[in-house]
């Protein structure tokens, strides 16, 4: 997965339309949200074809293309929840098997609650529990474009050689409306008490 940020163009255009981030921070599921940050990121990552994996193994892989939205930083949540139902089939995994999900994390006041909501409908929805734990690359590692999908792999990879799931970057107070979106799916998929994030 490679990115590099080469060129001007794309940071005077995302600039002037104020889609970046004032402080340079992405700031996944945060109150003070402003914008994405964008990334640079180049690595690789050898997977072996034997089952004798140390750490964990890929049971599936899905992608989609998100469709039509409101913005061009506006998730489309249906499509998200198709994408998140068709990667649990592929990996022939249930819902209630989770205990986190790495989440696109777009670090922005309107593409997080979105997102969360989405994953809300169908988590929360199947597991009849409280908590499932929630980090996200970028918050590391920014919006890598291109290396993204490895960058959320290596916190994935990490958090199973820790055993342990990382702290979400730059989180300091919870996203109002995250938190509305979260004790909504909560309460409709009948969850007596749901945690903050």
């Amino acid at each position: 997965g490679v990115n590099l940020l080469v060129v001007p163009g794309g940071f005077q255009a995302t600039n002037a339309a104020g889609m970046l981030s004032s402080e340079g921070r992405c700031k996944t599921l945060d109150a003070s949200a402003d914008g994405y940050v964008r990334g640079e990121l180049c690595g690789a990552c050898v997977l072996r074809a034997d089952s004798g994996a140390r750490l964990g193994a890929v049971a599936g892989v899905v992608a989609n293309q998100d469709g039509r939205s409101s913005a061009l930083t506006a998730p489309n949540g249906p499509a998200q929840q198709r994408l998140l139902h068709a990667a649990l089939a592929a990996c022939g995994a249930r819902a209630s098997e989770l205990s986190a999900l790495e989440l696109h994390g777009t670090g922005t006041a309107l593409g997080d609650p979105l997102e969360v909501g989405a994953a809300g409908a169908v988590v929360l929805g199947a597991r009849g529990a409280t908590a499932v734990y929630v980090v996200a690359g970028k918050a590391r590692a920014a919006h890598a474009e291109a290396g993204a999908g490895l960058a959320s792999l290596a916190v994935a990879w990490s958090a199973l050689a820790r055993r342990g799931v990382p702290a979400l970057l730059h989180l300091r107070a919870t996203n109002a409306h995250v938190a509305s979106v979260v004790r909504r799916s909560a309460r409709a998929a009948g969850v007596a008490r749901a945690g903050s994030c």
